[in-house]
């Protein structure tokens, strides 16, 4: 994603992140996924 350098200056809060098009693709990715209990 980023560096810890390029999120300290560039995506400080989570609605930047969300900003973000690999962030969003991966946010719709896991709210498909079911979780199976073990």
């Amino acid at each position: 994603m980023a560096s810890n350098e390029e999120l300290a200056k560039e995506w400080y809060t989570v609605e930047l992140i969300l900003q973000r098009e690999d962030v969003q693709n991966w946010a719709n990715w896991v709210a498909r996924i079911r979780w199976k209990a073990k």
